[in-house]
C-alpha cells in the first residue's frame, strides 16, 4: 500500500494550476498516492493524476484559531513548512 498525501489547493489562475501540476508531477515522482481537495475547478487533466478529487463548493472562512491547519511539518526527516500560512493565535496580554 502506498502512502496518501493529502493536496489542498484554491487555484482561481492558470498559474496557480500551473503550480499545483508541478507539485502534484513531484509527489508522483516519490511513488505517493495523492488526494487533491479544492475549492476551485481543477481541469480534468489534473485531476487525472490523483487517486482522489474531492471539489468543496461550500468554502466558508472561519477564524477559529482551533480549526487552523499546522502550518508545517515532517515529511522523511525534512521539515516542510509553508511560507504562504502566517495567521498566528492572538496573544494580548492583559495586566
Amino acid at each position: 500500500m502506498k502512502d496518501l498525501i493529502y493536496i489542498t489547493v484554491y487555484c482561481p489562475t492558470e498559474e496557480q494550476e500551473r503550480a499545483l501540476e508541478r507539485c502534484i508531477d513531484s509527489v508522483l515522482q516519490c511513488g505517493k498516492h495523492i488526494a487533491l481537495i479544492s475549492h476551485s475547478h481543477i481541469p480534468i487533466h489534473i485531476q487525472k493524476k490523483c487517486q482522489y478529487y474531492v471539489y468543496d463548493y461550500n468554502n466558508e472562512i472561519s477564524d477559529d484559531y482551533n480549526l487552523l491547519g499546522h502550518n508545517c511539518f515532517i515529511f522523511d526527516n525534512q521539515k516542510i513548512q509553508s511560507r504562504f500560512f502566517r495567521k498566528k493565535k492572538n496573544r494580548n496580554k492583559t495586566k
